[in-house]
């Protein structure tokens, strides 16, 4: 897991620098796919399209979550980040536990670097010492589009959402 900050000049550095690559990698790409790679769905069983970018998240702020430790003692909520790329390989990004509340804010940054991806699964857990870690929520799942965006994603079970934005460039 990397957590850094991106400067303007980075990013636009960057970009300079995968643009270049881009082509080259999206032609060896098509090439593998034309001699019998095969979809998507059949090779690694993840949902989201291919989509071919420098992805980083940002992760904000969850409200409303379900407090899994019971009356008198509230959680300890933690975000992991599971982003996959084409060929099902998966990247794991993980933030700090929020100790004892139920409207966490974590506002951190996941640098998952240039790749072809498939998509991300977000899911929020509840951090225990003594016993092993409450998942709070079903997995969320964000299908990526190029761009900045600001998202947030309402939790399956009812209980709350998670904001975040997401880069692709």
């Amino acid at each position: 897991m990397m957590i850094v900050g991106i400067s303007v000049t980075t990013a636009a550095t960057l970009t300079v620098e995968r643009e270049v690559s881009r082509s080259h990698e999206q032609e060896s790409v098509q090439k593998r796919e034309t001699q019998g790679s095969g979809s998507n769905s059949s090779t690694n069983g993840l949902q989201g399209p291919i989509v071919y970018g420098y992805l980083i998240i940002y992760i904000k702020y969850a409200v409303g979550l379900s407090d899994t430790d019971g009356p008198g003692n509230l959680p300890d909520p933690y975000v992991v980040l599971n982003a996959y790329d084409r060929w099902g390989n998966l990247y794991i990004g993980q933030t700090s536990y929020v100790q004892g509340t139920v409207n966490p804010a974590w506002y951190e940054v996941f640098n998952f670097g240039t790749n072809y991806w498939s998509e991300v699964r977000i899911q929020v857990f509840d951090e225990d010492f003594f016993y092993w870690d409450d998942v709070m929520t079903p997995v969320g799942y964000l299908s990526l589009t190029p761009g900045y965006h600001y998202n947030y994603i309402f939790l399956t079970n009812g209980y709350g959402y998670v904001v975040f934005n997401y880069y692709l460039i």
